[in-house]
């Protein structure tokens, strides 16, 4: 019986994560916009900016009320970033960045670069690191638009 549950569990676990999925489906169905994907990048890339700028500006506030606003814009940070690594390992990397495709290599690095920029925005609060996910983006969209052959 507890084999069971445990199996149930699992299953419960599964459908819960995807239904909170947000990225394309990983099935053959060839219906992708990039556009509106780098457009939402830029977009969580933008966010996370504003949390970091919201807790650069007010780390000097007191009293609880600063507290709970902090907490807020760090797990607001912590989110967003978490949206940015999804999308570039979930969409990007996992279905659109080929092997087959000569400038593999370069979209992979620049795809990494903006992975490990995301992890670093989540560790630190810094306007620096931010500027180099948002200039990482750039570059990447750019080395992603290259002609494939």
């Amino acid at each position: 019986m507890p084999r069971l549950t445990a199996q149930f569990a699992l299953l419960l676990a599964l459908l819960i994560s995807a239904l909170n999925t947000q990225a394309h489906c990983q099935i053959p169905c060839g219906i992708y916009d990039d556009p509106a994907t780098f457009k939402l990048l830029k977009q969580d890339v933008e966010t996370l900016s504003k949390s970091v700028n919201e807790l650069i500006d007010h780390s000097d506030d007191k009293g609880i009320q600063a507290v709970n606003q902090q907490i807020r814009w760090v797990m607001n940070k912590e989110k967003y970033a978490d949206q940015i690594i999804f999308t570039m390992t979930d969409y990007f990397l996992t279905q659109r960045i080929k092997p087959s495709n000569k400038h593999y290599q370069a979209q992979l690095e620049a795809a990494h670069r903006i992975i490990l920029l995301a992890v670093t925005t989540k560790q630190t609060v810094d306007k620096e690191v931010v500027k180099k996910l948002n200039d990482a983006v750039d570059a990447f969209e750019r080395a992603y638009n290259l002609p494939a052959k």
